[in-house]
């Protein structure tokens, strides 16, 4: 976010403000490279980027960047900062001395500094990512614009720098990204993980609603590594903005996740729980039911260790080794829709597992294809509601097929967050009433 200086504004003299800044100019032009922004140019925005440890003097328009950013509108504010009063003092110094501010020479005119962008990519090429923001935001039309996730994520943390957002946001919609084929291209495409984060945070802060609902989802379901406790944290850059969504969404995307996880997981586990228990699961009546059930629960352990869901490990000297998961959740219920229709003999041809998991995991895969990630069009405006993070558990969730029959947008974000984070779950509750 924009963060201003806090100096008051004292009023320093004209020519003496003029003579300094003409002469720190002068004095640094060999070790800063220059860069006309604006024709009507009357100021000179000397930025400091540490990661490139160099500075860039961009000649720009003062009311240009007062009515383009609110950032700038303040700290040239000559009642607010003492670089607004500065400005103002060595301009009207100019115009004692030329007609216009355009005739005086690049080493008179006024001199502020800026210190940084935002955290860019250390890819990124500051120097370009700054001039190009400056020209859009100042309305200078200009062939070289790009269009790849990270040229644009660049362009909207320094714009959230600098509290100009409005400005990108209209230069994004003039060029029609934001809907039909462009986006088609960006949200369907098989970018790695940097780029769907660099589309989620422009959608974020540009509050494109398509672009946080698809991406955040994506984020989800295929996982982080920024997330997987069992890899280090490597370098990812600088820390670009990025590799920590703001507003509280990078803390929500991870917690769905393991919300997600923890459900699935309990499909397994309460089936295991049916058949290690004393109720009868097969509903047969004949004189192999209890063969038939424990060959179910052999067939079941055998199958659900094989895909790599379910790790057995003793508790008398216990040292659990189990790796979080952290593949694709997609796969992790295509493994479980695998499961075999095991049988001990021809009469039992309807029980074991799959019969009975199939329903789990496809009621698991409808909520998914809907609210794995936060919704766009909710997140920015009803977040408490919407995160699954902020809301107190329930303490039993039982499964219905009604559940999924809701009328609203709001009804069905509700339905799903109680059933991914409930603290416990009944997959049969007809079942388990019967028993």
């Amino acid at each position: 976010m924009c963060v201003l200086p806090t100096t008051s504004a004292p009023h320093d003299s004209g020519s003496d403000a003029l003579e300094s800044d003409k002469h720190t100019l002068e004095s640094s032009q060999a070790n800063k490279t220059t860069i006309p922004i604006s024709d009507d140019a009357d100021l000179i925005l000397d930025v400091h980027i540490p990661a490139e440890d160099k500075h860039i003097l961009y000649q720009v328009s003062t009311g240009g960047l007062r009515g383009s950013s609110p950032y700038f509108r303040n700290l040239l504010d000559p009642e607010k900062f003492s670089e607004g009063a500065h400005v103002r003092s060595v301009q009207a110094t100019l115009l004692e001395r030329y007609p216009s501010l355009r005739d005086a020479h690049a080493t008179e005119l006024p001199h502020i500094s800026v210190l940084g962008i935002g955290q860019l990519s250390r890819g990124a090429r500051h120097q370009e990512s700054m001039t190009t923001f400056l020209r859009i935001v100042l309305g200078i039309p200009s062939d070289e614009y790009q269009s790849s996730p990270s040229w644009l994520a660049n362009l909207v943390v320094i714009a959230d720098r600098f509290d100009c957002l409005e400005k990108i946001k209209e230069f994004v919609q003039t060029r029609h990204w934001v809907h039909g084929v462009f986006a088609t291209k960006w949200l369907n495409s098989t970018y790695k993980e940097e780029s769907i984060r660099q589309i989620l945070l422009s959608g974020v802060l540009l509050d494109f609603p398509q672009w946080v609902t698809s991406c955040s989802a994506r984020l989800v379901m295929h996982g982080s590594r920024r997330w997987n406790v069992a890899i280090e944290d490597d370098d990812d850059g600088e820390k670009a903005l990025w590799w920590t969504l703001p507003s509280g969404l990078e803390e929500e995307l991870m917690y769905r996740r393991e919300s997600i996880l923890d459900t699935i997981n309990s499909i397994q586990s309460h089936f295991l729980k049916a058949y290690t228990s004393r109720q009868r699961q097969c509903k047969l009546g004949y004189d192999s039911s209890p063969q038939c059930d424990s060959f179910q629960l052999g067939e079941m352990i055998r199958f659900l260790t094989r895909v790599g869901t379910l790790h057995l490990q003793g508790i008398i000297n216990e040292c659990s080794d189990a790796v979080p998961y952290a593949e694709r959740i997609d796969h992790l219920l295509d493994l479980l829709r695998q499961c075999p229709s095991y049988q001990i003999n021809k009469h039992h041809s309807h029980c074991g597992l799959r019969t009975r998991l199939q329903p789990a995991v496809d009621m698991v895969q409808r909520y998914l294809e809907s609210e794995a990630g936060v919704c766009g069009k909710c997140w920015n405006d009803r977040e408490d509601r919407l995160a699954w993070s902020k809301h107190p558990r329930v303490e039993r969730w039982a499964c219905s097929p009604q559940k999924m029959l809701r009328r609203n947008r709001c009804e069905q974000h509700d339905k799903a967050r109680e059933m991914f984070t409930a603290l416990e779950r009944d997959w049969e509750p007809q079942s388990s009433s019967t028993r």
